[in-house]
């Protein structure tokens, strides 16, 4: 049975029109999914007015109490959110995070058609499950929409560094370290501990299953000092790169913040994040493939961790624990000689 089902996996050569049909599914799940604007939509856009207006403020201008610390760790989100708003209204929301889901669903693909080796099936299957993960969960007018898209970008630069071998991809990182800090720097670390499996991927060894590649290590701690000294520019300086620190230990925040608690099993979100950790766990205990890379596995149990301690931390599950399956399955699927065979047939699998 499951040789059988391998072999129509193989065989199957959906036409161009049907592999974006799947893409298609997936938006259609997000756009029903986002039906209003946020509740926290209002205070960003007005935060972004405020911005624009008086400059970058730094004690709280809307609440009643005096002297009260404010730092706006988000202040280019607020910024875009606002002129998006102010010039095209509700309706000009929906079509940026349309336009910035879309894009995620594309960096997810071109992620896994680099890992898988190019099995293009494959790669619509895969980015299809974190696009519409993330839909379920996760599409709002929040600024963890460019999170998505940065650290994608990041993972996809550091593969290609991998298998091209050629430095002038970390070149790209600075650049998203500086975008970070200011459009959510409470996300800015995520940076960091994306390249930790990376960093211990470089040193060649191999431990029961686990195996690393070994790659040049240099690199990537130079890129890293260049990344962390790009953090400080930004309105707040050393703040904004705290403020994860000094806000999300809060425990009155974890209290109140829904997606600061973690998941149950009675409702969605909750549900999401443990089915998903069982399908990665699924797919590699079906495989019956030996060598599992080292730095796939260190993201998958460190996004793990964060996913089961709440609900924002599943996040950075999709973004970086689902994709490398991709690699793990591609002796599974056919690489194809062009991007999409030209087959015309109307079926989605079989």
């Amino acid at each position: 049975m499951k040789k059988r089902v391998i072999n129509k996996f193989k065989n199957y050569k959906p036409a161009k029109q049907i592999a974006f049909l799947y893409f298609f599914i997936v938006i259609i799940v997000m756009a029903v999914r986002y039906c209003t604007l946020d509740n926290d939509f209002w205070f960003l856009a007005n935060t972004g007015r405020y911005i624009v207006n008086n400059g970058f403020p730094r004690i709280e201008p809307f609440t009643i109490h005096s002297d009260f610390s404010f730092v706006v760790q988000q202040w280019l989100t607020d910024v875009i959110f606002y002129y998006t708003y102010l010039l095209f209204g509700e309706i000009g929301m929906f079509i940026l995070i349309l336009l910035l889901f879309i894009l995620i669903l594309y960096l997810a693909y071109k992620l896994c058609l680099l890992v898988s080796e190019k099995r293009v099936y494959l790669s619509i299957i895969v980015s299809c499950v974190i696009g519409f993960l993330y839909s379920l969960v996760f599409v709002r007018t929040r600024p963890q929409m460019f999170d998505f898209i940065i650290l994608l970008i990041q993972l996809y630069c550091l593969e290609l560094y991998i298998r091209k071998k050629n430095v002038k991809y970390l070149s790209v990182l600075p650049m998203l370290s500086i975008l970070l800090i200011n459009l959510h720097s409470s996300s800015w670390f995520m940076l960091f501990l994306f390249m930790i499996p990376y960093i211990i991927g470089a040193f060649r060894f191999k431990v029961l299953c686990f195996e690393s590649e070994g790659y040049k290590l240099k690199p990537l701690l130079l890129v890293m000092l260049v990344m962390f000294l790009m953090g400080f520019i930004n309105p707040y300086g050393i703040d904004n790169i705290t403020y994860i620190f000094t806000s999300y230990n809060n425990v009155y925040i974890n209290a109140i913040v829904n997606e600061m608690r973690p998941p149950i099993v009675t409702n969605m979100s909750g549900l999401c994040v443990y089915l998903s950790i069982f399908l990665v766990l699924f797919c590699y205990l079906i495989n019956k493939k030996n060598v599992i890379k080292i730095r796939y596995f260190l993201l998958f149990l460190g996004t793990t961790i964060l996913a089961l301690s709440s609900i924002k931390g599943f996040s950075f599950f999709i973004t970086s624990a689902i994709f490398s399956l991709s690699d793990y399955l591609k002796e599974y699927f056919t690489v194809y000689d062009k991007k999409f065979e030209k087959n015309f047939r109307f079926n989605f699998i079989f």
